[in-house]
């Protein structure tokens, strides 16, 4: 979205027409403070993971090889989710070498690509296990918006654009729009997918379990 400012001989007036303009756009968008931005990314049409309860199971334990991947492959973790400093950090920074590949994490299609706030390049696949993985600061993207993804496939290329200070990938699991934290799904320090279950509420809570 482009907004065109009228022109004005003061700068007072053109800052006080521009917050408001901001305040405006984030209110329509649903802000929310985080890390990454202050917008918080959505799924696409009338999605919704929890549309027959209240929670959804998925068990990890039961997925073939081929069926998930690591989305980045021999990185180390730079920053984890959760809280840093004032801020949420609402995913896990994934770090290998500039220009490496990232790949989808599981079977899916994607409902959003291109640059987006703080985010950069991103890219969001929606999975039939019920959740979306994101993946962000891409110095490019791969996929386009609705493509097919097999687990494994290339979907964009580390970069730093957005909100970095350095090349690495901000990967991201999110339910009906609300992050969680990647590592029920993954162990990043060996970049193994977990062999649990895992429940996601629609409180916002996720619990674990031993595998079916």
């Amino acid at each position: 979205m482009t907004l065109k400012m009228p022109h004005t001989t003061k700068k007072t007036s053109e800052h006080r027409l521009l917050a408001v303009l901001v305040a405006l756009l984030l209110a329509v968008t649903g802000a929310a403070q985080t890390e990454e931005g202050s917008v918080r990314m959505e799924g696409t049409g009338t999605y919704s993971a929890f549309a027959d309860g209240r929670s959804f199971t998925v068990h990890l334990a039961l997925l073939r090889p081929d069926e998930w991947c690591h989305p980045l492959k021999g990185s180390r973790v730079l920053s984890p989710f959760g809280n840093r400093g004032e801020r949420r950090h609402t995913g896990t920074d994934l770090k290998t070498t500039a220009h490496d590949t990232i790949r989808a994490a599981f079977d899916g299609v994607v409902t959003q690509q291109g640059p987006f706030s703080g985010y950069g390049n991103c890219v969001v696949v929606r999975h039939s296990l019920g959740f979306e993985t994101l993946y962000s600061h891409n110095s490019r993207n791969l996929v386009r918006r609705g493509q097919q993804v097999r687990a494994g496939q290339p979907v964009a290329i580390v970069g730093r654009t957005g909100r970095a200070t350095t090349e690495h990938l901000h990967f991201e699991v999110r339910v009906d729009g609300r992050p969680y934290n990647s590592e029920l799904i993954f162990d990043h320090a060996t970049s193994q997918l977990r062999r649990h279950s895992v429940t996601f509420r629609k409180s916002g809570q996720a619990t674990i379990s031993a595998k079916p």
